[in-house]
């Protein structure tokens, strides 16, 4: 092996920790927000009556 071996090697595992890193703290940011989430308040909102009809261009777009 050469030193620009050991480098590249260094690299990819500095790359891998990282990756797991970002998404330990993405499940850490998810989790947090679940415990705080007002349950009850989300299902009055998505049962609520009256509001406006959608308007032209609120229709999703699929891609």
């Amino acid at each position: 092996m050469t030193v620009d071996d050991d480098y590249n090697t260094l690299v990819e595992t500095l790359d891998t920790i990282n990756g797991k890193l970002a998404a330990m703290k993405t499940a850490r940011f998810f989790t947090e927000r679940q415990q705080r989430a007002d349950t009850d308040a989300f299902k009055r909102i998505l049962t609520r009556q009256g509001g406006q009809e959608p308007c032209e261009g609120d229709e999703l777009v699929a891609g």
